[in-house]
């Protein structure tokens, strides 16, 4: 059976933008949710499960309980086999008033449609959204728009989202490698949708999100032009796209070991001893040093080894820090989640040479 209704953009469905919670085999987030399911052999099967992690959603984002109500629609193209694992994307509609709506999809491995279920409806009367913290507001304000994607929720058919020239690219990458390139484009793309709604396609694999030189990465329609720089990052747990009317640049590490090796080995003797029994400990703000650096260079278009010797941080703050380059003042905007450090640096209009 065919769709009669429009698909969600493959990007939107092998990722989830956010920082997630996990419950039972599902990640949570504002974006909605996304898991694996294992076919039992019941016809209600996927129904079941959607309300089950529709109301686990709405439990984490709105505080209350949600009581299943119906659907409007359901299409089954591909019968699940039972034993067989497939993965589940749930997508928030609506969450204003008494009833909250969802639409839930079921792929296969390739990223195939197996099964839909339009406008899953759940009850939750006198309710208000839990006002839910955001960690990364720091960055938020430092560019203007954002993209974060938890490689954990990244699916296996993430890579059908690449365009031709993106693909190629991937073909000698080791598979780490592959997947923090993949995982950059699936954010580069997101965040294209969030900036130019109605002006990329809905296929993502006629989104490119690597610049005409080859070397930058893009969120801009390339009909339009380069409206916006753009900086992506990633570690071990995140991926992350930024994009300003400036220059930008964006950066995340994990606090460890590894990383402070990294850190020590750009910083000068001024930034060591600034670090010396510093609020966050030693530790943590030579890592802050080390992400303002690796952030500045992409902002003022540099390779890291120059940043070491171009760029100096005087402050070093919780949220911000104080930076110089040959002459220009710039600040750093630093957030922390769990045990990752994310800095982002913008090169503000006056300042550029």
């Amino acid at each position: 059976m065919k769709i009669p209704l429009l698909q969600p953009p493959l990007d939107i469905a092998c990722s989830l933008e956010g920082i997630c919670v996990s419950i039972d085999s599902f990640y949570i987030s504002r974006d909605g949710a996304i898991g694996t399911i294992t076919a039992t052999g019941k016809s209600s099967f996927v129904l079941e499960n959607a309300f089950h992690i529709a109301g686990a959603w709405a439990k984490q984002y709105i505080g209350k309980g949600a009581s299943p109500v119906g659907h409007s629609q359901r299409f089954i193209m591909k019968a699940l086999k039972r034993g067989a694992t497939y993965f589940c994307r749930i997508i928030p509609l609506s969450v204003e008033g008494d009833i909250l709506r969802f639409d839930a999809w079921v792929y296969d491995n390739e990223g195939r449609v197996c099964e839909a279920i339009l406008n899953l409806k759940l009850s939750s009367p006198k309710r208000t959204m839990v006002p839910v913290s955001d960690p990364l507001r720091t960055i938020r304000e430092g560019c203007k728009g954002m993209c974060v994607v938890e490689l954990k929720t990244l699916l296996l058919f993430s890579y059908k989202t690449l365009t031709k020239q993106e693909s190629t690219m991937t073909r000698t990458q080791a598979p780490r490698r592959k997947l923090h390139f993949i995982g950059a484009r699936v954010a580069l793309k997101r965040l294209a949708r969030i900036l130019y709604p109605d002006d990329v396609p809905h296929n993502p694999s006629s989104i490119e999100t690597i610049a005409p030189d080859r070397v930058h990465p893009t969120c801009s329609p390339e009909d339009l032009g380069s409206l916006h720089f753009s900086s992506v990052s990633h570690d071990d747990r995140f991926v992350i796209a930024a994009a300003g009317l400036v220059p930008i640049g964006i950066d995340v590490e994990k606090l460890s070991r590894k990383a402070l090796r990294g850190a020590r080995h750009l910083m000068s003797d001024s930034e060591r001893r600034a670090c010396i029994g510093s609020l966050h400990g030693d530790e943590e703000d030579a890592i802050r040093v080390w992400t303002t650096k690796e952030a500045a260079s992409k902002a003022l278009d540099i390779p890291l080894p120059l940043a070491r010797l171009w760029v100096t941080v005087h402050k070093i703050g919780d949220s911000a820090s104080i930076v110089n380059s040959r002459g220009l003042t710039l600040e750093a905007r630093h957030a922390v989640v769990d045990d990752h450090l994310f800095t982002i640096v913008s090169i503000p209009k006056q300042s550029r040479v």
